[in-house]
């Protein structure tokens, strides 16, 4: 049975309107944990955090919060604090390993139990589908310097569209595009990186691309819903509407 959200009985919400929602967001890489476990490949970060020195402390985000194997806890952490929203990332070489649209079973059953528990406290779930941290394989092949990596996002986008979209109803397709864009592969600064000042622009392209495909996506999975792409100034929002309702338009 699905709980009310906490929060409804939680002194600080009476100081603000009605209605107000209360969230909170991580990243996969950040919390999962569990980089080898049942089928999960390499992504850009597991390779980056092997560099000597590139992380100042030389931490590996193994096992960080492992939140793989605790997220029971975490979502109780959430309802304790009365968060009735959750931002979290799938984790793409958890769902796709390589990049070549075959999904792991184990990494989709993973969200189908991190779903469920939200909804079970009445937490709903906003999934990231991406922040960061696509198949190393794929970066070999160009990254998002390739037109093609687009078609390589839609295939993961399915995959996880295909498995829980019947529960869930909010979407964002990427996480701060300007900083993996310009700070990222632009400046090389952030991940992922690049050196050359000739391919500035083509990963912001590509970003605009990757943006309205995954929602087709959605869209084919979830009928009979559309989804319409927003976005806001770190995170491209999509939402599954129903076919009455007016489309949400950029608010940037």
């Amino acid at each position: 049975m699905t709980q009310p959200p906490a929060h409804l009985g939680h002194p600080l919400s009476a100081r603000f309107p009605r209605g107000f929602r209360w969230s909170t967001a991580t990243a996969a890489f950040q919390v999962e944990g569990a980089r080898t476990a049942d089928g999960r490949g390499v992504s850009i970060w597991d390779a980056q955090v092997a560099v000597p020195d590139w992380v100042l402390d030389g931490s590996t985000a193994e096992p960080g919060p492992d939140s793989y194997h605790r997220y029971p806890e975490d979502v109780e952490l959430l309802r304790a604090l009365g968060v009735d929203r959750y931002r979290f990332s799938l984790s793409w070489v958890r769902i796709d390993p390589d990049g070549t649209g075959r999904a792991n079973p184990a990494g989709l059953d993973y969200y189908d139990r991190v779903v469920d528990a939200l909804l079970a406290a009445g937490v709903t779930p906003f999934p990231t589908l991406y922040h960061w941290d696509h198949p190393l394989a794929l970066e070999e092949q160009g990254g998002w310097l390739a037109r093609e990596m687009a078609d390589r996002f839609a295939d993961y986008a399915a995959l996880a569209a295909d498995r829980l979209g019947d529960r869930v109803t909010e979407w964002y397709t990427l996480n701060e595009p300007v900083s993996m864009t310009r700070r990222g592969t632009a400046s090389g600064r952030w991940l992922p990186p690049s050196s050359s000042s000739s391919v500035r622009c083509r990963p912001c392209t590509t970003s605009c691309w990757r943006t309205a495909v995954p929602c087709r996506c959605c869209e084919s999975a979830v009928p009979p819903v559309s989804a319409s792409p927003t976005t806001t100034r770190s995170c491209d929002h999509c939402t599954t509407l129903r076919k009455t309702a007016p489309r949400r338009r950029s608010t940037t």
